[in-house]
């Protein structure tokens, strides 16, 4: 049922394309690593008038998609000729844009064997890469009642390749695709509850086994708040508007279902980290809701990361995204409860960011005193203006922020900062 409804070109294959090729026939798909710069390969990247790739059995244009490969990508370029490189690459190319693409591509997939040994791993992050880039700008070529059918083997590779080491790069161009899929597909309502449901739901996701299924959801939901805004994708605003309309309605779902996740997966170091990045993700697009981030988990994870060297840039610069997050949407009250909430802790990174100086004036590349210094202004500035007025609240703060000020100063703080402080 996951192969049925390509495009009719694609039609020929349905479980197997040949005698020789197909899952059912081969555990992984293996290829002959023959010269490409002329017969059927300089044949099918030829120019011409007549489509050199349309009407081909998905057999051969996957066969010649695993000779190109590792021609094109891998580490048999260092030993091609010239005219095989350009040869493979403009196969390679001219494959992508046809309509043939999918079901070979998905071909690559289903024979393919997750293994370090030989190309394998090149293979599949091609042929998802592919799908990925099909998805983005071609789905108006794919047949709306295909679209079901395309997201389940998608997400089916998706957890197939999710913790394998092997599959990295597949694995992410797979979330890329389903994020992308979220946008190009108007029959796919209920996105994200959708994905919970798929990836086993709440329980699954919670417990020690369903490691692979949170790791496959989690960079589905970093992606997806790119893929809304993301002007290379081939919609219209009006879809636009609307994907970004459905997942602001969800995105309160969104931030218990990485609460959840977080709570259950503390002591995962991956998980912990692509929960703030997915987190992350939402606050930098203005998608998640205000209000929710002063009791959250998720911030309160943000701002431990703080306290240790390791993790203090990424989580200064997260911290820097929420601040603009909530001086943009939120209201007074939500401004007064975040600045309450950021500020003791920015205060009590002081002695870290003070260590931190030396280092960032001896290399210029190093901002990370000045990234804080920036959090520090931001929330300064929201706690002034939210609380004017309101000097019995303000006064236990501003002994801190005349510190902060000064280590501002020290590392270099721009003077629009300087001010804010």
């Amino acid at each position: 049922a996951e192969r049925e409804g390509f495009p009719a070109s694609a039609s020929s294959w349905s479980g197997c394309c040949c005698d020789c090729l197909g899952p059912r026939c081969v555990p992984s798909l293996v290829f002959r690593q023959e010269r490409l710069g002329s017969g059927a390969m300089a044949a099918a990247a030829a120019g011409g008038a007549a489509d050199p790739i349309a009407g081909k059995p998905v057999s051969e244009l996957t066969s010649l998609f695993g000779q190109a490969v590792p021609v094109a990508l891998g580490e048999a370029r260092i030993r091609a000729s010239t005219e095989s490189a350009k040869a493979a690459e403009t196969f390679l190319n001219r494959l992508q844009r046809s309509s043939e693409a999918w079901a070979v591509m998905t071909h690559v997939l289903e024979a393919t064997a997750i293994t370090e040994q030989g190309d394998a791993s090149l293979y599949l992050a091609e042929a998802a890469r592919v799908l990925a880039s099909k998805v983005r700008h071609d789905m108006l070529g794919l047949a709306e009642s295909s679209h079901a059918s395309l997201r389940a083997m998608l997400l089916k590779h998706l957890l197939r390749t999710s913790g394998q080491a092997a599959a990295r790069p597949a694995f992410r161009h797979l979330a890329v695709a389903l994020a992308a899929a979220a946008v190009t597909m108007p029959s796919w309502t209920s996105v994200v509850p959708s994905l919970v449901a798929a990836c086993g739901g709440p329980a699954r996701l919670g417990s020690p086994e369903g490691t692979c299924e949170a790791l496959a959801l989690l960079t589905v939901l970093l992606e997806l708040p790119t893929e809304v805004t993301r002007r290379e994708t081939c919609i219209s605003e009006s879809r636009r508007s609307a994907v970004r309309t459905e997942i602001t309605r969800g995105a309160e779902a969104v931030h218990s279902t990485l609460d959840a996740i977080l709570a259950s997966h503390s002591a995962n170091v991956e998980i912990r980290s692509l929960c703030l990045k997915a987190f992350s993700a939402w606050v930098e697009e203005r998608i998640m809701p205000v209000a929710v981030l002063p009791g959250s988990r998720l911030t309160s994870a943000l701002l431990s990361g703080l306290k240790v060297e390791a993790t203090f840039a990424h989580s200064s610069q997260l911290l820097v995204a929420l601040l603009e997050h909530v001086d943009r949407d939120g209201t007074a009250d939500d401004k007064t409860s975040v600045a309450g909430t950021v500020l003791p802790s920015i205060i009590d990174a002081e002695p870290l960011l003070r260590s931190l100086i030396p280092l960032c004036i001896d290399d210029e590349t190093d901002d990370r005193a000045i990234t804080l210094a920036a959090a520090a202004a931001s929330a300064g500035c929201i706690a002034a203006h939210s609380l004017v007025g309101s000097t019995s609240a303000l006064a236990p703060l501003r002994p801190g922020l005349a510190r902060m000020m000064a280590v501002a100063a020290a590392s270099g703080c721009r003077p629009v900062q300087m001010e804010a402080l």
